[in-house]
């Protein structure tokens, strides 16, 4: 999540725990959405320890690019269901985001940041449409519940913002 404050303070401790863990630094990919992607990116760079930085991919998506899109599934309607490839491919995946009221508009809880964050362009454009009914952010948040299942998502770390640019509590 774009959002993130102090993501370096966040990423540090996760990708040193995977590095404890017997995953290479090589194999560890952070990938980032949304409008300032290119941004958070390089907030990313400037963040992390060097000792991190160095060998650490950092993409950024690309709603637009169909050559970084895999589908994953079919949804009831037979719409086709995309992610990032990179996501698709991975072996873990672990969305890093704020924890917001479940009834807050356009928040989907941590797979949000996945489905439709790391989806392509129409999809992501349907999922922001203004106007969303209650019922219809049920059903939303029912096909993101759907999709992180399919990726088989297990693990997530949510932030609790605090004062200004504070973290209150990280939720994992």
């Amino acid at each position: 999540d774009t959002s993130v404050p102090h993501l370096g303070a966040i990423l540090s401790p996760v990708v040193e725990t995977l590095r404890q863990s017997g995953v290479d630094q090589d194999d560890i990919t952070l990938l980032c959405a949304g409008i300032d992607s290119e941004a958070a990116s390089q907030r990313w760079h400037e963040e992390l320890p060097a000792a991190i930085d160095g060998d650490l991919h950092i993409k950024v998506h690309d709603p637009n690019d169909n050559d970084w899109l895999s589908l994953l599934a079919t949804d009831d309607e037979g719409r086709a269901i995309v992610v990032n490839r990179t996501v698709y491919d991975a072996d873990l995946v672990v969305p890093i985001g704020c924890l917001s009221d479940q009834d807050a508009e356009g928040y989907l809880g941590a797979g949000g940041l996945i489905y439709p964050e790391l989806s392509d362009a129409a999809v992501i454009r349907r999922f922001r449409a203004a106007g969303v009914t209650r019922s219809a952010a049920r059903r939303l948040r029912q096909r993101v519940d759907h999709v992180i299942d399919l990726l088989g998502v297990q693990f997530a770390i949510q932030l609790v913002p605090g004062r200004g640019n504070e973290i209150n509590r990280v939720l994992a």
